[in-house]
């Protein structure tokens, strides 16, 4: 049964990841181990996918199985997500080509890096959830799901739950450095179980941004 939802957002990415069991977060510390690997990394993506989908449709925490569909679905993803990272790319090109002439203009496009930010997560899980490109680019519809104070609100407690993820799994990591490998097994799990906690969170901010 999925993780209750009517514990908090908070509370239901935290604990989504783990409806498996520590089985099933070893195996995805495995992809995320060999994710330097052309294949592995697209199976990740496509995985993330069915993560975010599952919780924005408070279903159970999807398997790891089916790693040709895998691969399939996270390769349709990168080239969905191709212009969306072009512009942020685009955004820190020019934070650092015009920050040296005006602080003005590092404010601006700083401001805008923020921007693409705010709307990504909504983009992406769109898709994630409709697997339609043109629902996700949909400037309507981004526009009319984030701009919004509940939207607002589900950005910040991202950005609060992603810190704190982060920064357990790192306390963690150095806790363990009392063992040779301990650091890296709880790396490559604590990274897996990060990517789960916020993918469960942008499905469910998908399921409950107005």
């Amino acid at each position: 049964m999925a993780a209750d939802k009517e514990d908090g957002i908070i509370d239901f990415s935290a604990q989504y990841p783990l409806e498996r069991g520590w089985i099933h977060i070893a195996k995805g510390a495995v992809l995320v181990l060999f994710g330097v690997l052309i294949i592995p990394l697209f199976m990740l993506y496509g995985y993330i996918l069915r993560v975010i989908s599952a919780a924005a449709q408070d279903e159970d925490l999807p398997p790891i199985r089916d790693f040709v569909d895998l691969f399939v679905e996270g390769i349709k993803f990168f080239l969905v997500i191709i212009p969306y990272t072009v512009v942020i790319y685009v955004f820190i090109a020019g934070s650092i080509m015009v920050g040296i002439e005006s602080q003005a203009s590092t404010v601006i496009l700083g401001g805008l890096y923020i921007l693409a930010a705010y709307i990504g997560i909504m983009l992406v899980s769109t898709y994630a959830v409709t697997r339609d490109w043109r629902a996700a680019y949909s400037i309507d519809t981004l526009y009319r799901r984030t701009f919004n104070t509940d939207y607002l609100r589900l950005w910040l407690m991202f950005i609060v739950f992603y810190l704190l993820l982060y920064i357990a799994v790192i306390v963690i990591t150095l806790i363990s450095a009392i063992t040779i490998i301990g650091p890296f097994i709880v790396l490559f799990a604590g990274s897996f179980y990060i990517l789960l906690g916020i993918s469960a969170f942008m499905g469910r901010m998908y399921a409950e941004a107005p």
